[in-house]
């Protein structure tokens, strides 16, 4: 019996973990808080990271979000963005934090590589890493997240805490023909939050 019910917990615990806010038992939805961005990085702007207008998402606008070298620019590039947002929620749940899924574009010459990273957690935790890479000559897309909550930073029940990004991308040409550039576009379709945020009752 006491195997049965430890796979039972199991079980309830991973269905809480996978759920939204809103389609938690019984048609809950988190009373949580978000307080306002503190931003730093060279790719970031004082109106890069807000809270939207319903106080639940943070948006971000990514037209600082670019890079290029080669050509008649340096043949390295590298910018950064970091976020810490304060986040209080209600003293019977948790909440586990992952990063957004972004999506961008590039143009790349001959011998350019390029690299974007994400890195998602709580204040004093170890995040949630992601990343793409892209070599030689190729014009495209990427997309850039992940949805495993294996790793996630989670609070303890009903904490108040940081929740933080660091965004990075590195481009690295040495064609002297023509330039290469990448840039982060935006959040993947249906996304609105730089931050996924899933609540688990304590």
């Amino acid at each position: 019996m006491k195997k049965i019910l430890s796979a039972f917990s199991i079980v309830m615990l991973f269905f809480l973990v996978s759920c939204d806010p809103d389609d938690l038992p019984g048609g809950e939805n988190i009373d949580f808080t978000l307080g306002k961005p503190e931003i730093a990085g060279t790719g970031c702007q004082d109106t890069t990271i807000r809270i939207s207008d319903d106080g639940k998402s943070v948006e971000i606008d990514t037209e600082s979000l670019t890079v290029k070298a080669g050509s008649t620019y340096k043949s390295l590039a590298r910018i950064n963005c970091l976020a810490a947002v304060p986040i209080s929620i209600p003293s019977n749940y948790q909440v586990a934090v992952l990063p957004a899924t972004f999506k961008g574009k590039h143009l790349l010459q001959k011998g350019a590589s390029l690299k974007v990273s994400s890195e998602t957690f709580l204040a004093g935790q170890k995040g949630q890493q992601a990343e793409t890479q892209i070599q030689g000559k190729e014009k495209g897309t990427f997309k850039l997240g992940t949805d495993e909550f294996n790793n996630a930073s989670v609070s303890k029940c009903g904490e108040e805490s940081i929740l933080r990004l660091n965004l990075r991308i590195f481009l690295k040409s040495k064609n002297k023909e023509a330039a290469s550039a990448g840039k982060i576009t935006g959040l993947a379709e249906g996304e609105k939050s730089i931050f996924k945020l899933k609540f688990i009752k304590c």
